[in-house]
């Protein structure tokens, strides 16, 4: 670069929110609620946490669209029987019990009814928890130096 070039430095590009991207699957009302949040809450999250929250809600949207049901708000009997679905398809505890996790913050950020707030919601997720065991086991970490 000569002394008469200027480097053009572009910031960096915001942090997705998925807040934000979620808004749009909703009505106007949640929506600007979901925006707010997002915008007061931005930077609260790591970008990991914000992946597998836009994630888990997705999976839940997708699945609630598939079974022809309301996914904003959510009743505890549609929880229910989604934890109920991905048990099924064989996930595993630590994963449904972090969807249950996100759809509930999901609804308490769009100020929606929290179906997790109701003892159906809870019940199907316990029971799920109670028959599969509470923890995965971790695997062991990697200590003959090969990598």
């Amino acid at each position: 670069m000569t002394s008469t070039e200027i480097a053009i430095i572009a910031p960096p590009a915001a942090p997705m929110n998925a807040l934000a991207i979620l808004a749009g699957q909703v009505g106007p009302d949640y929506a600007a609620n979901l925006r707010k949040d997002a915008e007061t809450s931005r930077g609260t999250r790591s970008a990991a946490t914000e992946r597998a929250l836009l994630g888990d809600i997705r999976l839940f949207t997708g699945w609630c669209t598939d079974a022809g049901l309301e996914h904003m708000p959510a009743t505890a009997e549609t929880v229910a029987a989604f934890v109920d679905a991905q048990a099924a398809a064989g996930k595993a505890p630590a994963s449904i019990k972090r969807y249950a996790a996100s759809i509930a913050a999901y609804h308490r950020s769009a100020q929606a009814p929290n179906p997790q707030d109701m003892k159906i919601a809870t019940d199907a997720l316990v029971t799920f928890i109670r028959a599969h065991g509470p923890r995965q086991r971790a695997a062991n970490g990697n200590t003959d130096g090969t990598a």
